[in-house]
């Protein structure tokens, strides 16, 4: 596959930067030819992403404000591909317990948001030694 486009955005990890990303990725999807995406796919990317980075900044880099992450986006002619890049803990998705749906616990809700809105999430540790989430979603036209 041949990338169409290419954006990266870099903040800080401080929640308010949330509305950045979201601000990003719609500008991205509209600007670039990621248009593809109908309103309920940018939609569930949207939420995928704001629910991963946030999840960076409150659990890999433990609620602090200053630390960096990079934010790139890239399409081909098949999908959106989101990648969060930071310098955090390492996330192990095995060690995350599937979502209580019977009210027992009220969170964890966040792992299972991003796999059921996107079409793949891998994480994975670049050869810089940063943690790496990929978020991946098809357009639905192919």
């Amino acid at each position: 596959m041949v990338i169409i486009a290419r954006e990266t955005l870099e903040i800080t990890s401080d929640v308010a930067e949330l509305a950045t990303i979201r601000g990003f990725l719609r500008s991205f999807a509209t600007d670039r030819d990621a248009d593809k995406l109908n309103e309920e796919e940018m939609a569930q990317l949207e939420l995928a992403v704001n629910e991963a980075a946030a999840n960076v900044m409150k659990h890999a880099y433990m609620g602090r404000t200053d630390r960096p992450l990079r934010v790139e986006m890239s399409s081909d002619d098949k999908a959106v591909t989101v990648c969060l890049i930071h310098k955090g803990e390492t996330f192990e998705r095995r060690d995350v317990p599937p979502p209580s749906f019977d009210g027992s616990r009220d969170n964890g809700f966040g792992v299972y948001l991003i796999e059921n809105c996107v079409d793949t999430v891998e994480y994975s540790e670049n050869s810089a030694g940063e943690q790496c989430v990929n978020l991946t979603k098809f357009f639905s036209s192919n």
